[in-house]
């Protein structure tokens, strides 16, 4: 059976914001002062804590730490960094865990008049594993995805544990990478890098019915929608009138299928974090979501004046960004980071302790 293309639903590409940088200031008077530390052992630059007039419930539990870094008109920070020991120059190389891999922002670079950033890779102890050299460096889900230019070219684990170059991505879904290569058809892969299953361009064209136009059903067609007891669920629309119908990819098997596994509910089931509408203090909805490392649940929330707080799954502040943006995802590791002006800085969320500052290099340096 033929069915006419629709465009694929593709996951949206995440902004990395250019704004202040994140060495915390004093916490609240009642936290206890956290020092920052760094490894030369420099004097701390960080400014006086000011009011907030910013309308949120009293925090319980963690300290809370407001940027303010970007008002500081002191000496600069002293760089908090060195070269890890598995440090793999300009690009990263699959080996022993070395725990979760924060990106970082570490050039810029201009072409055509247009300035674009660089990335690298550190470790929590503030160890460079890369240097700033790939176009974008990416945490979706439990995968790191590394940029060469436009087009994704390496996938790896957050760990660096293994490492696939050359993929060709078409979604992350509910813990799965879906890959395409043009011989061997479509794979999903799992976080430990294993081959969960793979559907060859032969099953795909026999179940759309025209097996020389595969790769544009994958791309065109093929909205993948969950992955349900290990089935993965797609919709796309049919000739005939237009509605929207589903197939299913049992991984178990590699099979394609218009006929539901025993039990499958009506309508696919939708991996997403239930937020409240909002919380006291806060306009507009929150947005929940997990570190991606740790899997603990964060939401995000406005206040009146734009500015973003970070809090916990009870509401609680545990960050307040201000009108700063948080790299992506907002929380990694227990870590959150800025890049703006010159410097690019991650912090322990829980102690507000800057744990990887660099100075952002340009091409004309």
């Amino acid at each position: 059976m033929k069915h006419r293309p629709t465009a694929l639903l593709l996951a949206a590409a995440l902004v990395f914001a250019l704004l202040a940088g994140c060495a915390p200031s004093e916490p609240a008077a009642s936290a206890p002062a956290s020092p920052e530390t760094s490894a030369s052992s420099a004097p701390s630059t960080e400014p006086s804590r000011e009011p907030s007039d910013i309308p949120s419930a009293e925090p319980s539990g963690p300290p809370v730490y407001t940027d303010w870094s970007q008002l500081e008109t002191s000496e600069p920070p002293e760089p908090i960094w060195h070269y890890a020991e598995n440090y793999c120059g300009e690009k990263l190389a699959a080996g022993e865990s070395c725990g979760v891999l924060l990106p970082y922002v570490g050039g810029t670079v201009t072409v055509d008049d247009e300035e674009a950033l660089l990335y690298g890779l550190a470790d929590r102890s503030g160890g460079i594993v890369t240097d700033a050299t790939y176009a974008d460096a990416q945490v979706w889900d439990a995968f790191l995805m590394l940029f060469d230019d436009e087009s994704i070219r390496t996938l790896a684990a957050l760990d660096g544990s293994w490492v696939m170059s050359g993929v060709d991505l078409v979604r992350i879904l509910d813990g799965y990478a879906i890959l395409w290569n043009n011989e061997k058809g479509l794979s999903f892969v799992r976080p430990d890098g294993t081959v969960a299953a793979e559907i060859s361009r032969r099953a795909i064209g026999e179940f759309f019915g025209d097996e020389n136009m595969v790769q544009l059903y994958v791309y065109d067609t093929m909205n993948f929608e969950c992955v349900y007891d290990e089935v993965a669920a797609f919709s796309y629309e049919s000739d005939d009138d237009a509605r929207i119908l589903e197939g299913f990819i049992y991984l178990s098997t590699g099979e394609i299928s218009d006929a539901p596994p025993e039990g499958y509910p009506k309508s696919p089931v939708y991996m997403y974090n239930d937020a409240p509408e909002t919380f006291p203090g806060y306009v507009g909805a929150a947005y929940a979501f997990r570190d991606p490392a740790t899997r603990t649940l964060y939401y995000t929330a406005y206040t009146e004046d734009d500015g973003m707080d970070i809090l916990d799954e009870d509401g609680n502040v545990l960050w307040r960004c201000g009108n700063a943006s948080p790299l992506l995802p907002p929380v990694l590791d227990g870590t959150v980071a800025f890049a703006g002006g010159m410097w690019f800085s991650r912090c322990d969320l829980a102690t507000g302790e800057c744990i990887f500052r660099f100075a952002i290099r340009s091409n004309t340096d």
